[in-house]
């Protein structure tokens, strides 16, 4: 796989697992989102009010965990602190920017290739984005 396509894929994963974050930060109070460039680097997303605090956490889970999304705390009840911790940011503005970032990132796409857009990664981009928007 050619290193533009591996990158190019990464990206839309990417966006794809934000605006799924952001449909489930109503119903969940702890989302983690693996990293998929490394096995045990996880953004742990806890929500407290209007505010979400971020950090990064370096865990295995194991190989049974399929998913890059993980809405129980309890798994990571062991894991370490990465680089940062507890960066606050409130709810709506994490929400608004990624809906804001995801509609720039696709008007940018069609503007470059309209046929992109009709891709399966894409389809599941627009699926997320319009539930969130």
């Amino acid at each position: 796989m050619s290193a533009k396509r591996l990158y190019s894929e990464l990206i839309l994963t990417y966006f794809e697992l934000l605006n799924e974050v952001v449909t489930l930060l109503d119903h969940h109070h702890y989302i983690a989102i693996k990293y998929i460039e490394n096995n045990s680097t996880w953004l742990e997303l806890r929500v407290e009010k209007d505010c979400i605090k971020v950090s990064k956490l370096k865990c295995e889970i194991g190989s049974s965990w399929n998913s890059l999304i993980c809405t129980e705390e309890k798994y990571f009840k062991d894991a370490k602190f990465g680089s940062f911790h507890d960066i606050t940011i409130l709810k709506e503005q994490f929400e608004n920017e990624v809906k804001e970032k995801t509609q720039m990132f696709i008007e940018e796409i069609k503007c470059i290739n309209l046929m992109i857009v009709e891709s399966k990664f894409f389809k599941r981009i627009f699926y997320y984005s319009a539930k969130v928007l």
